[in-house]
């Protein structure tokens, strides 16, 4: 397996120059990249971005060693595929499509698909059917670019359980898989169910920790995620891709400083 880190450790007004630096510095040579919504005075990933600017990020990851794992938003939990509004889902197809895009311009080859969510407005039925009908649009356009729709389990109230997270996927068709996040299963089920479930479904995987004493997100030595059974999972499916810790820097500390200790994290988690 591959370590690789989520560069959301820094904020986002840190120049990527200065992000990579950090993150090689650290020990990690493989990251995930955030489009944001903004653009910025220096190369960074926009969902507005030109094609000059992302190559003008790729070349900076190949100034600085690093290689893009795959590409997140945050803007998918505003425009969700779930949504009843017709014009929303199209807008979150728009940012899947311009992700798509950028991972072809990056050397990239995953992006990671907030689904949406199920709340008081949209019933469970209604977020499946809206948000398959996205995806089935969506995959056959990820597969023919040589890209992966790997959608990951979250907070979300939908997909709630590995075997229907498997359905869905097969349901989207060829171009779609799982984004695996050993941390945001703790809270109501077991790593080694939905890995062993969805087994080769399994495209990338995120590790943070999480204490089901605190309810909290944490370190990734702290908490009670049982991380040697987690990788054991994991070799047992044949997972060999990156591993990335998706863990923002705490208040007081500087970004640099928490990637050092995130990458030591992932060498003692990994080897376990």
């Amino acid at each position: 397996m591959l370590k690789s880190i989520n560069v959301c450790t820094y904020p986002e007004n840190v120049p990527l120059a200065d992000v990579f630096a950090g993150i090689k510095a650290a020990g990690f040579r493989y990251a995930e990249l955030n489009m944001f919504s903004s653009r910025q005075t220096y190369p960074n990933l926009w969902l507005g971005a030109d094609d000059s600017e992302i190559i003008a990020v790729r070349e900076l990851t190949a100034e600085y060693g690093i290689t893009p794992v795959g590409l997140v938003s945050a803007e998918l939990w505003s425009k969700r595929l779930t949504d009843n509004d017709p014009g929303v889902r199209a807008a979150g197809i728009e940012v899947i499509r311009r992700m798509i895009h950028a991972c072809t311009l990056l050397g990239a080859d995953t992006v990671l698909v907030v689904p949406g969510t199920v709340d008081e407005n949209t019933s469970y039925r209604q977020a499946y059917e809206n948000s398959l009908g996205c995806m089935r649009i969506l995959a056959p356009e990820a597969k023919a670019n040589g890209v992966v729709l790997a959608v990951e389990n979250v907070w979300n109230r939908f997909l709630l359980s590995p075997l229907e997270m498997r359905r869905f996927i097969e349901e989207c068709g060829e171009g779609t898989g799982a984004y695996f996040d050993a941390g945001n299963i703790e809270r109501d089920g077991y790593q080694t169910d939905w890995i062993e479930i969805l087994s080769d479904r399994i495209r990338r995987v995120h590790v943070k920790g999480f204490d089901k004493n605190t309810g909290k997100f944490c370190d990734l030595r702290e908490g009670t995620v049982d991380w040697k059974k987690t990788f054991a999972a994991l070799r047992d499916v044949g997972y060999e891709g990156p591993v990335s810790t998706e863990l923002w820097a705490p208040e007081g500390e500087s970004p640099d400083e928490a990637v050092k200790r995130y990458s030591a994290d992932m060498d003692y988690i990994m080897n376990l």
